[in-house]
Order: C-alpha cells, then sequence, then structure tokens
C-alpha cells in the first residue's frame, strides 16, 4: 500500500519510540515472572483453633507464700469475672533442699480445693451402692442428662460380677470429687435378671456378665425434640461493649497472666506469577503500545498534513 511506502520523520521517531517502550516493558514483564518466585504475600488473619475447649496450663511458682494464702482469680474482656477459683487448681507445698534448689515436699489438699483423683478413700459398706440402677423405662432418659455414662450390665448371681461391684462402686464414688468431670460423665448399673431389664441387656447384645460399655452422645444435642421447631418465640438482645482493667492495692501481691484465645497473626504465603498471566501480559503490551501508538501517529500526522495545506494556500498566519 501507498501508507506503508510514504515515509516522514514523525512515522520513524514513533516507530522508534514504539520499539523502545515495548522493549522495555516486555523486559519487565519477564524479570518479575522470573523473580516471583521468592516472593511472599503477607495478610493479617484471625488465628483460630479446631477444638470448642481450649485447654491452657500454667504452672507458677511462689516459694514465699504459703499455699492458704494464695486464690487465683479469672477476668475476660467481656467483663465476667470468677474469684478465688479452686476446681482445677492443685497446690503444691515447695521445700529447700540442702544444695539450695526447691523441691515438691507434698501436695496441699485445701478443704475448698479439688482432691487429686484416688487420692482420698472414702469406706463403703458391704453391699452398699450408690450408683443408679437403670431399667428399660429409665434409661433413654438417663443417657440424655450426661455426655458420657459408664454402665456395667452384671448378674448377681455370676462372682465375677460380685467382685466387680465392690471396685464399680468404689469407682463412682471416688467420681463425685472430681466436679470437672461428674457435671458430663457418671456411672450406672443395670440388673440383667430382672423382667424390666432383660429387653435392655438383649438391645445392648449382652453375651456375657460382667459387661460395662460406654455411652456416649456425640454431636446431638439434648434438647426437647417434641417441642423443637414447633414453638415459636419472640426475643429481644441486648449488647454492651465494657473495658475491664486490672487494678491490684499495693498491700496485695498478685501476678496478673493475659492470654489472647484468638489472636492476629500475620501470614505469609509465597506467590508465584503464572504462565498464562505472562503470556496474557505480553500480547497486551504488544497490541496495546502498538494501538495507542498508532493512535498518536495519525493524530500528529493528520495535524502536520493539515498546517501543511494550509501554509500551501497561504491561510496559515
Amino acid at each position: 500500500p501507498e501508507d506503508l511506502q510514504t515515509t516522514s520523520v514523525s512515522s520513524g521517531i514513533f516507530t522508534l519510540l514504539t520499539i523502545v517502550v515495548m522493549t522495555y516493558l516486555i523486559v519487565a514483564e519477564y524479570i518479575g515472572y522470573a523473580y516471583s518466585s521468592s516472593n511472599f504475600v503477607s495478610s493479617v488473619v484471625l488465628d483460630s483453633h479446631q477444638e470448642d475447649l481450649l485447654r491452657i496450663n500454667f504452672n507458677v511458682s511462689i516459694p514465699a507464700i504459703p499455699c492458704r494464702h494464695l486464690s487465683i482469680d479469672l477476668s475476660d474482656h467481656l467483663g465476667l469475672q470468677f474469684t478465688n477459683i479452686t476446681r482445677h487448681i492443685r497446690r503444691i507445698s515447695l521445700v529447700q533442699t540442702p544444695d539450695g534448689t526447691l523441691a515438691r515436699h507434698k501436695e496441699v489438699f485445701m478443704s475448698e480445693a479439688v482432691a487429686a483423683w484416688g487420692n482420698v478413700g472414702h469406706d463403703l459398706h458391704a453391699g452398699e451402692t450408690i450408683t443408679p440402677l437403670l431399667d428399660t423405662t429409665t434409661f433413654d432418659e438417663y443417657m440424655t442428662k450426661y455426655d458420657l455414662v459408664l454402665v456395667n450390665y452384671y448378674a448377681p448371681w455370676c462372682p465375677y460380677s460380685q467382685a466387680l461391684l465392690p471396685v464399680w462402686e468404689a469407682t463412682a464414688l471416688q467420681l463425685q470429687d472430681h466436679p470437672e468431670y461428674a457435671e458430663r460423665v457418671t456411672m450406672a448399673r443395670v440388673d440383667c435378671t430382672q423382667d424390666n431389664s432383660v429387653q435392655l441387656c438383649r438391645r445392648a447384645r449382652i453375651m456375657a456378665f460382667p459387661s460395662m460399655m460406654v455411652h456416649v452422645i456425640v454431636g446431638v444435642d439434648r434438647i426437647d425434640d417434641s417441642n423443637f421447631l414447633l414453638d415459636v418465640r419472640s426475643r429481644e438482645y441486648e449488647f454492651s461493649v465494657t473495658s475491664n482493667q486490672y487494678n491490684a492495692s499495693g498491700d496485695v501481691p498478685a501476678a496478673v497472666v493475659t492470654y489472647d484465645v484468638a489472636p492476629l497473626v500475620i501470614e505469609l504465603r509465597p506467590y508465584h506469577v503464572p504462565l498464562f498471566r505472562f503470556v496474557t501480559s505480553f500480547f497486551a503490551i504488544v497490541g496495546g503500545a502498538y494501538t495507542v501508538l498508532k493512535v498518536v501517529d495519525a493524530g500528529v500526522f493528520l495535524a502536520l498534513n493539515s498546517m501543511q495545506k494550509k501554509a500551501q494556500l497561504g491561510k496559515l498566519s
């Protein structure tokens, strides 16, 4: 075509400028693609844990204060405060050894503290039982009250059942000393020789005596299914925002330990530009730079051509 054979100074300048711009953009894009494997992208996320209950252990030694003078208070960001917590606290007295180091002397059991498992003995009279005796009419209702129930299926005539029963009752009595377990875990027994318990033992497939089974409620909330999704009630919620600050007087020494159960963490992950993005950017650079500079070149060419025609006609002032 005649347009491609006609040369001009402006066209040459824009051609060189197009080549320089396209070369720079292509080289810069390739360098970014080649070194993108060593790049990291940071983001702020809220750390979470999988379990509903998070166990936090604190091991604090205070050798200069007697155990009976120690107490633990708990407060959270929502304003809840618990004073003199003794449920999961065990106090251990420390003594100084001849070489100057501290060692555990014995575990101090306070009257309001939780005893160590098996450390406090209970006496049961011969034949005395404390576990509930379940049957077909009371079994299902009793299972809904606890998360885990240990059931002893036995027969009074069986010598092995007779030997297990005192140990079973003593264990159930020890369980009552630990409210952290007794609220969710309990023990019971079923006499398979009774008429109202035969069907229950058949349902449990009891083939020998004694048989111990663990009944666990997994993933089911203990709700009243007769009214569930049928009882429509209107509810109103009120929210308040509070802030707390721990203040201790100068007369009472205290050690403050804080723990954030859901902290904000900075997550770093590698980031690499995929190949298709580099290819897409390459064609976008070639087509975009050529199109833009072609439009600018055409505009400059038309402006110069118009000025030349006006100069030839003597209209250019």
